[in-house]
């Protein structure tokens, strides 16, 4: 079919629309279902490392310290490596799956859950809202420029200083104007 993929992919790809015989040359050299293999191993060796980090962080810190920032971290580099390999459109898809998907995943590690002090909506609202606002803007920021994205000053300022200030600021927005927290 023309396809880089087996039948089931090229049949996917043509009911979608997206099959190459019908691309112009320009269109097939980045179509969105190529990778290289330099990205799936660097994209494995980064899982690998972040298991066995994750691993020893578990000994030291309980587990909702150890996953929000790991999280952030991996839709970064999540962000990065879908807008690297894919179209905008088929990267912002499978970024909002990514991101969908972690919602669940930021409920059941939720260490308020049990605090009286804490209402229901901060878990299910504020909490995702929290950790997941800085990935998805910079993801916004990356998907309306047209160059390729890369590990700048602006992701590393994003991480440091971006994701931290956020939390606190929601986390204070929660407190005194929501009153979703009280003391």
């Amino acid at each position: 079919m023309g396809v880089n993929g087996g039948p089931f992919l090229a049949l996917v790809l043509l009911h979608l629309g997206l099959d190459n015989r019908e691309m112009s040359n320009d269109q097939i050299e980045r179509h969105p279902f190529q990778f290289s293999l330099r990205t799936l191993l660097m994209t494995v060796t980064l899982f690998v490392v972040g298991v066995a980090c994750v691993k020893l962080l578990l000994v030291f810190l309980p587990p909702p310290l150890v996953f929000a920032p790991l999280l952030v971290l991996s839709l970064f580099g999540a962000k990065l490596l879908l807008l690297h390999n894919f179209t905008k459109v088929i990267a912002s898809l499978l970024f909002v799956m990514l991101v969908a998907a972690s919602i669940p995943l930021l409920w059941a590690l939720s260490p308020d859950w049990n605090n009286p002090h804490v209402l229901p909506i901060a878990n299910y609202v504020g909490t995702p809202i929290a950790i997941l606002t800085i990935p998805v803007v910079s993801f916004v920021i990356d998907v309306a420029s047209c160059a390729k994205p890369r590990v700048s000053a602006r992701t590393v300022v994003e991480l440091l200083v971006g994701v931290p200030v956020w939390f606190f600021f929601w986390l204070f927005l929660e407190l005194l104007l929501l009153n979703w927290i009280w003391i």
